[in-house]
Formats: C-alpha cells, sequence, structure tokens
C-alpha cells in the first residue's frame, strides 16, 4: 500500500503541517505536539501534551484558504471526516482526554485552534454530520462518506509571534 504522504503534495501538506504547529507551539505556552509516525497510517496527526502530560489528541488539516473565504463561504465552518471525530471519542475513552483540531489556512498563515470533544468526553464544538462526497485523498480521487462540519465560531487564532 502506497502511503499519499509519500506524494509529492503529500510532502508538501507534511511541510505545512509543520508550519502549523510551529505556530500552536509558538501560541500556546507549556504545549508541545508530538506527531504520530508518517510512515505508517494513523487516524490522528499525534497528541499534545502541556507541562509534560496528555492533554489531548489532534487532528492538523492545511487549507489554501483564507481566513475570510472559511467565514464567509464555507459558513465558518470545517470539513472533517466522522471517523476522525469518532477517533477522538475512543481516544478519550482510553485516555480521558479531549480532541483539539488544527486547521492551517495557508495563504494567511495561521491556525484556527478549536476544541472538538471536551476533556470529560462531550463535544466541545456544535457540528454536523451529513454524507458527503468529498476528496479522498490529498492526491485526488472522490469519496462518499460521513463528514463533520465542526463550526470555527470562538476557535483561537494562532499567528506569528
Amino acid at each position: 500500500m502506497s502511503l499519499d504522504v509519500l506524494s509529492e503534495r503529500g510532502q508538501q501538506s507534511v511541510l505545512q503541517e509543520d508550519r502549523a504547529i510551529e505556530l500552536f507551539e509558538e501560541n500556546t505556552p507549556n504545549a508541545r505536539f508530538i506527531r504520530t509516525n508518517k510512515s505508517t497510517p494513523a487516524l490522528l496527526d499525534g497528541i499534545i501534551l502541556i507541562r509534560g502530560e496528555l492533554s489531548a489528541v489532534a487532528e492538523v488539516k492545511c487549507r489554501n484558504e483564507t481566513l475570510d473565504r472559511m467565514v464567509n463561504h464555507y459558513r465558518n465552518e470545517w470539513l472533517l471526516t466522522a471517523d476522525k471525530v469518532f477517533a477522538g471519542f475512543d481516544a478519550h475513552r482510553l485516555f480521558s482526554v479531549g480532541t483539539v483540531g488544527l486547521l492551517y489556512l495557508v495563504p494567511d498563515d495561521l491556525v484556527m485552534v478549536v476544541w472538538i470533544i471536551r476533556g470529560d468526553g462531550q463535544l466541545m464544538s456544535s457540528m454536523r454530520m451529513e454524507s458527503t462526497r468529498t476528496q479522498r485523498t490529498i492526491n485526488g480521487g472522490s469519496a462518499v462518506r460521513n463528514n463533520c462540519y465542526i463550526n470555527l465560531t470562538g476557535a483561537r487564532i494562532c499567528r506569528s509571534v
């Protein structure tokens, strides 16, 4: 099985994820992001440690969109496949931690940080779920699957300090 991350687009995405993590850590005192191994498939992208303790699991997505376009064109919603949200619930069951989403908006060089699942296992963000056709992977294709549309109202913005 060939991993999408090994393609040219996949490698570009890894660099963008690196930038997202850098901005998050710059703007989040005492936080350290530990990413999953990119050479193997994983449902989520990493964990967040605060003062050395596991605080959350995390999903990072990079979009070639501006904040203005996210707010005005996409109704201030972020599409995330439902399996990512369900993986967050699994992590809560196993570790009693929440799930954080980091949405990197490439043109604006900023990260929107949103708590998806609280540490007590409750949904933090309002969201809706629909079965929709979306791009299958970073390398293209299409798939019909359950997607969550996460409301970004109240997301913390991380910019270069």
